[in-house]
């Protein structure tokens, strides 16, 4: 199982500015939520145009939002990404 951890924060990506925001197990509920809460994170004047949503976020091209994943493998270890 993949979960996928939302994080809001600075331009810096600093630890001390890091606050989850939601943690969901697709990405289409990922999608999902982060179109609906675009004005928390997208910064049309810093960030890319959003071609490929997840894409961008996985590879953190914007700079108030990153994706952190999470795999649970069936035989209980974990990988942190």
């Amino acid at each position: 199982m993949t979960l996928y951890e939302i994080y809001y924060h600075d331009q810096w990506r600093t630890n001390t500015s890091y606050g989850r925001q939601a943690i969901f197990t697709s990405l289409e509920k990922v999608e999902d939520y982060l179109f609906k809460n675009l004005d928390d994170w997208y910064d049309a004047a810093l960030d890319a145009p959003i071609t490929d949503l997840i894409e961008q976020v996985l590879q953190q091209h914007f700079h108030h939002v990153t994706i952190k994943t999470i795999t649970v493998r069936d035989d209980g270890t974990v990988d942190f990404e």
